[in-house]
């Protein structure tokens, strides 16, 4: 004979409660690498949008909605209450941020991390899924939402390289280049070409020196990947796409 409640394991969340975990984090990230990385700066403003997106999403799960400014009443022993606390500041950070106003970015930045943190602290501290309760979930939870907004960074501030410098780079690796072969990545560029002059320029006038494909694909260097255009060919460099049936 048995007495007390059954035990039992939850295997999953609501979707809703699972989206403030991963707004949360995607828009941490964003702000805290447009403070170190800058950008444009509206990039916190959709930041704090994003987060405000899955604070909205838990709030819509509790059965009770109204009832939510109970998370703000147990600061001693909650970090779901101290995420409810950070969140504001964060969103003020975030708007000031965006207009400009001195110290902002690097406020909203460390009012991110703090978010970002108790989130994983509020999952380390749930009792439903055993391995939530690792200590290592926190560095994880942080870890990963750094990953993500840094991704959205790249993306926004267009430091990520768009597709036709991934098909340059398949052909010229096809055609036997190493990934350590060296350009110029001057701000501007002029190339002669039949028909004209291209001119050709790196986002934001950056100087970039001389570096290797690795470098000019992570910075999207559009001068270096230019030279590496003419060294290809251009018929060469849309083999790639044709043979994965892109262009049809």
């Amino acid at each position: 004979m048995t007495y007390g409640p059954k035990p039992w394991h939850q295997t999953s969340w609501d979707a809703r409660a699972a989206a403030n975990f991963m707004a949360g984090g995607a828009g941490t990230g964003l702000i805290v690498a447009t403070a170190l990385g800058g950008g444009p700066r509206w990039a916190f403003l959709v930041g704090a949008a994003i987060v405000g997106v899955g604070l909205l999403c838990v709030w819509a799960e509790i059965g009770r909605p109204w009832r939510a400014i109970n998370v703000f009443f147990h600061p001693q022993t909650s970090w779901m209450t101290r995420e409810a606390i950070v969140a504001p500041g964060l969103m003020l950070m975030a708007l000031a941020a965006t207009f400009g106003i001195a110290g902002a970015s690097w406020l909203a930045a460390l009012a991110a991390l703090g978010f970002v943190y108790c989130q994983g602290r509020i999952l380390r501290a749930s009792r439903g899924i055993p391995a939530w309760r690792e200590p290592t979930i926190v560095p994880l939870i942080v870890a990963t939402g750094l990953a993500e907004g840094f991704g959205l960074w790249m993306l926004l501030a267009g430091r990520a390289a768009p597709l036709v410098a991934w098909i340059v780079l398949a052909a010229a690796l096809e055609e036997g280049m190493e990934l350590s072969t060296r350009y110029s990545a001057p701000a501007h560029m002029d190339i002669e070409v039949t028909g004209g002059t291209w001119e050709v320029e790196n986002y934001g006038g950056t100087e970039g020196g001389v570096v290797d494909l690795v470098d000019a694909t992570v910075n999207s260097y559009n001068t270096a990947y230019a030279q590496l255009v003419m060294d290809v060919g251009a018929a060469d460099a849309a083999r790639p796409r044709r043979r994965r049936g892109a262009g049809r």
